[in-house]
């Protein structure tokens, strides 16, 4: 099992510095860490594997997490500015802009 432990510590940490497979780093540090947790625990010969693999999950989990809210953020602004200047500009503008720009790409 420490094995396992230590696999999921280098495959969350991986995965979750890879922005769209940031999910599978979360899953894959979650299980790391209980299962190492578990591992640490009892006494077995390869306890430095699974307190590698424990510290790696923790810390892909603080990475996936940093990564996971400051994308919710951004996209959070996103849709505040698209909000912001779809009430600034009135429909007649929009249409008088794509009219000039037909008009430029037709010449």
């Amino acid at each position: 099992m420490e094995v396992a432990v230590l696999v999921l510590g280098i495959i969350s940490l991986v995965a979750g510095c890879l922005g769209p497979l940031a999910w599978i780093g979360t899953i894959c540090a979650i299980v790391g860490v209980v299962l190492g947790a578990i591992c640490l625990k009892k006494n077995t010969e390869k306890k430095g594997m699974a307190k590698a693999g424990f510290i790696m999950s923790i810390i892909a989990l603080a990475i996936t997490l940093i990564i996971s809210i400051s994308c919710a953020a951004c996209a959070h602004k996103v849709q505040k500015e698209a909000k912001n200047w779809a009430n600034e500009y009135s429909e007649e503008d929009l249409n008088k802009a794509l009219e000039d720009l037909s008009n430029l790409f037709s010449e």
